[in-house]
């Protein structure tokens, strides 16, 4: 957002807090082409490290399937360096860690203090968030390999390895003839993440592939939380004005598949919107109006995500762990169009149907069971074998 509005308002006064030393960590987030507006694909150009433009693979145990759907990929180096380049030096202020936030006003641990406007927090997932979940996690070891690995396309699921801790796949993005991400991902009932253990399996991949490491280039791990029920606000007091909260904090992903860029970009496109029509309009930016835009965006994506969790509970609660990735095989065997919807997160009522149709993957009794919203205490006794 700091990037987006820099370029569009460049007289206006933009700083970025950041808790760690860089701008993104190390991270890899990735898009499909249809995930974005056209205007946004083009301001994007900067931070895209690598684009398959004749589409992806996904591989199950009982079939494989090439799509021919555009895919993006943006590293957090190449991040850092636009953002970077486009705030000044006073305007980044990494290794901060917040004190507090008000409506107009950030305090640092360290006693400093910035006022503006416009505060926006963005300071991602809260653990203590009783929200039920189930977890997203990975492992991923960007590699220079001592041969071509042969790939042209990226596999955005390799789910023939074997299945451990809940649904187990592959993910991997072909950089060049030599170097490629590898990222053992689990849809887990627990956040807790095995580093080691899961970077010796990543080893063991790369021995089935025939593929020899001449180096390790990058690690990157993850916990993405994938809830099975709404977030539920606090309830607010009178008169309360909260500061605008955007991206995993506020709920601004895709419930099943973590997938955040897409809807980062969908947060920033409103609120350049809001900016340009308050100047427009010779309108001060406050708080006031933002958070008015993102409380219409949440009322949309509310409709879509009371589906996805839906789905999260027959993932999570309604198939056996080692059974799981039964229902992601069966979901890529429709459309092109469909499965394109389902990652934007803009299902239609005949795509809901359409993947609900027909002789589920799961027992029928615990699809039944799915379509309550669980508690934690109810989760936390599935995870201990009660039901």
């Amino acid at each position: 957002m700091a990037y987006r509005l820099a370029q569009r308002f460049p007289d206006l006064s933009i700083s970025v807090i950041e808790k760690g030393p860089t701008f993104g960590g190390e991270h890899t987030w990735s898009f499909y082409r249809s995930d974005v507006s056209q205007e946004a694909f083009e301001w994007l150009q900067p931070f895209i490290k690598k684009s398959w433009n004749q589409g992806y693979e996904v591989h199950f145990p009982d079939f494989s399937r090439h799509l021919p759907v555009s895919y993006h990929s943006v590293v957090s180096d190449d991040f850092h360096r636009e953002v970077s380049q486009k705030l000044s030096s006073d305007s980044s202020i990494l290794n901060a860690t917040v004190q507090s936030v008000t409506l107009n006003e950030v305090e640092l641990s360290d006693g400093r203090c910035f006022s503006a406007n416009l505060v926006i927090d963005a300071r991602g997932f809260e653990s203590k968030s009783t929200v039920p979940c189930g977890y997203q996690k990975f492992v991923g070891l960007d590699v220079k390999l001592k041969s071509p690995h042969r790939l042209e396309y990226p596999v955005i699921m390799d789910a023939t390895v074997e299945q451990i801790d809940g649904y187990r796949f592959v993910y991997l993005l072909p950089w060049d003839e030599y170097r490629i991400l590898v990222e053992d991902t689990y849809y887990s009932d627990q956040p807790r993440l095995p580093v080691q253990e899961i970077r010796s399996r990543i080893e063991s991949y790369f021995v089935k592939k025939s593929w020899e490491i001449e180096k390790i280039e990058r690690v990157e791990t993850g916990v993405l939380p994938i809830p099975l029920s709404a977030f539920s606000p606090k309830p607010k007091p009178k008169n309360f004005h909260p500061t605008p909260v955007i991206g995993v904090k506020a709920g601004h992903f895709q419930a099943v598949t973590g997938y955040s860029f897409p809807y980062a970009v969908k947060v920033v496109e409103s609120v350049e919107k809001e900016i340009s029509k308050l100047f427009e309009e010779k309108k001060k930016i406050g708080p006031h109006s933002i958070e008015r835009v993102l409380a219409q965006l949440e009322e949309e994506q509310k409709k879509q995500d009371r589906f996805f969790y839906l789905l999260n509970r027959m993932l999570f609660l309604g198939a056996k762990p080692k059974q799981r990735y039964a229902i992601l095989q069966r979901f890529y065997r429709l459309s092109e169009g469909l499965i394109e919807r389902f990652y934007r997160g803009e299902l239609k009522v005949m795509d809901r149907l359409r993947i609900l149709m027909g002789k589920p993957p799961i027992p029928l009794h615990k699809a039944f069971f799915c379509l309550r919203s669980p508690s934690q205490k109810r989760l936390d006794l599935k995870n201990k074998g009660a039901f």
